[in-house]
């Protein structure tokens, strides 16, 4: 699949004003290891329908709260690394941070 630059440098300024990279501790009780998130939410749906069609593997989450604020979220490591590497030469120093935070658990 053939992603325009133009989509890449678009997604990565949405991302950097309504998405981010983080990292969730796993579960001490079944012993799950720590692993990498993206989410990017918004109020208005339609933006996100044009991020998801750069990345249509991240997975839309039910609208919450009285704003009814949208969502796509991966915690899959394949899928948060494709997007660090599709968006990487468009992303602040604060996002990179963040992306080697998720898929390394370094700073």
């Amino acid at each position: 699949m053939k992603i325009h630059r133009e989509k890449l440098a678009w997604a990565a300024g949405f991302f950097e004003g309504e998405g981010c990279f983080h990292r969730n501790k796993g579960s001490s009780k079944n012993s799950s290891p720590d692993y990498g998130t993206l989410q990017i939410a918004q109020v208005n749906p339609e933006p996100l329908d044009k991020f998801r069609a750069v990345f249509p593997f991240l997975y839309p989450a039910r609208p919450q709260g009285k704003n009814q604020i949208w969502a796509l979220r991966s915690g899959k490591f394949e899928h948060v690394q494709a997007v660090v590497a599709a968006l990487w030469p468009w992303l602040s120093t604060k996002r990179r941070q963040q992306a080697k935070l998720a898929l390394t658990g370094v700073k």
